[in-house]
């Protein structure tokens, strides 16, 4: 769900690393089925990924040899840190993080302050419904604060956001984040808060 985050292309690369995650090569006819894309579009990321230096800078790779691709790995690889790296150019993430800091600004406010227009602005929090929604959180563009839901959650909602961006958390695995996460949920639980358990099993 926090692929949400991601922009665009960002999004897509990901997606094509968890797909070859899986079983390490893939046919880019097959894979471009999947991720309902063309061969040129799906090509053009992975070249924009070396471009930016990512593969060197993670120790990964996705190569092409014929009809296929496969993704290449080091030993100090981390899901971790691909995701994070990808979140760098996330508007959602940005706009998120100044809702933080600025709980009352309207959208208009929000546009001016991160150099994106109104209407950008709006799209892309309406991009963020589906995760808000999983923390009982929404977006209401005509009120203020536009983040509506219980104080509670809005702040652990923050606080996974911020697990994401942790530069101490650049060494773990995504499992050993998940389990940091799901600690705090059981112990809101036995506080009789509202997320439950079951949540973090979708």
């Amino acid at each position: 769900m926090y692929e949400l985050l991601l922009e665009k292309e960002e999004r897509l690369f990901f997606a094509l690393y968890q797909q070859l995650k899986r079983q390490n090569y893939s046919n880019i006819d097959d894979l471009c089925l999947h991720l309902g894309v063309t061969a040129p579009t799906l090509l053009q990321g992975v070249r924009n990924f070396q471009i930016k230096g990512y593969h060197l800078k993670l120790g990964m790779d996705i190569v092409k040899d014929g009809r296929r691709l496969y993704l290449l790995t080091r030993g100090e690889f981390s899901e971790r840190r691909l995701f994070t790296c990808l979140l760098e150019k996330s508007i959602g993430l940005e706009l998120l993080l100044e809702m933080w800091r600025h709980p009352s600004c309207s959208a208009p406010e929000l546009a001016k302050k991160t150099y994106h227009s109104c209407q950008t602005v709006r799209r892309r929090l309406r991009g963020l419904e589906a995760l808000l929604a999983c923390y009982n959180l929404r977006i209401v563009l005509e009120k203020r604060p536009m983040l509506q839901g219980a104080e509670a959650q809005i702040r652990f909602f923050y606080l996974h956001v911020h697990i994401l961006l942790e530069e101490a958390l650049y060494r773990s695995e995504v499992s050993e984040v998940w389990g940091r996460i799901v600690s705090l949920a059981e112990e809101r639980l036995a506080r009789r808060f509202r997320v439950k358990k079951a949540w973090f099993n979708r």
